[in-house]
């Protein structure tokens, strides 16, 4: 009778069941943030095929730019949403980011024209991908995110706005401007108190002790008095002397 057969079974280095279910549920898990994080910070996400010639965008995207969500288009088309002031620029930014040492690397902002005809301002960060060939690198991919930055432009303008106001006024009564630090040893002033001081106009750094030298004695204690008084009590300053 012959002896039974012995078999030795080699396990293979293969993960367990429940480690893969680990792994999926923890991949499932980042792309769910990621989702959500583009969600919530409204970032749209394009994508371009430019040897299919098809550029895709997220529902983000499509939201930002006022199209129906899945809207896909040729290259030359989505280079028309944007505003035709800035298509020159954005075609620069393109091919110069195709000679820098990040190849491909492009960011800018710009003003996009959505499906209504209303205009916005957005930030996009894109990238080319290239693939080499014998007649040398061939761009294959266009990839790249989209912010709308409205809201921060508005602000922006109207701030700018409002400085050109205030130095209207300022000039129509002679006012001029200074900035010092805590040391109070030097103090930072603007065109038209360099004019009021009788210094020359492109002058934009004086000193304390400069300054003190100008005023009356009498005028200086005073006001010195004052702005200790004022400024132990966190209150602004106020003062009168001569220069």
């Amino acid at each position: 009778m012959k002896a039974p057969r012995k078999f030795r079974v080699l396990a293979g280095g293969g993960d367990k069941p429940a480690d893969r279910r680990a792994r999926d549920e923890d991949a499932g898990e980042v792309d769910e943030l990621l989702r959500l994080a583009v969600q919530v910070g409204g970032v749209g996400i394009y994508q371009t095929d430019l040897e299919c010639d098809r550029t895709r965008f997220s529902p983000e995207l499509c939201r930002i730019l006022g199209l129906p969500v899945g809207t896909e288009m040729t290259f030359a088309q989505a280079s028309r949403l944007f505003d035709e002031r800035d298509q020159a620029t954005v075609r620069t930014s393109v091919e110069t980011a195709s000679r820098s040492a990040d190849r491909g690397k492009w960011r800018g902002v710009h003003r996009v024209v959505r499906g209504d005809g209303t205009v916005r301002w957005v930030s996009v960060h894109g990238r080319r991908i290239y693939r080499d060939t014998p007649d040398g690198p061939k761009p294959v991919r266009s990839i790249g995110t989209v912010i709308d930055i409205t809201h921060l432009k508005e602000t922006e303008d109207a701030l700018h706005e409002n400085e050109r106001r205030l130095r209207l006024a300022l000039d129509a009564a002679q006012m001029g401007t200074f900035e010092a630090d805590l040391s109070g040893a030097q103090a930072v002033i603007d065109a038209q108190e360099a004019r009021l001081l009788g210094l020359p106009e492109e002058t934009r750094v004086v000193s304390a002790e400069e300054l003190r030298k100008r005023v009356p004695f009498e005028d200086l204690e005073a006001s010195d008095a004052k702005q200790k008084r004022l400024t132990e009590g966190g209150e602004p300053y106020h003062h009168e002397f001569r220069f």
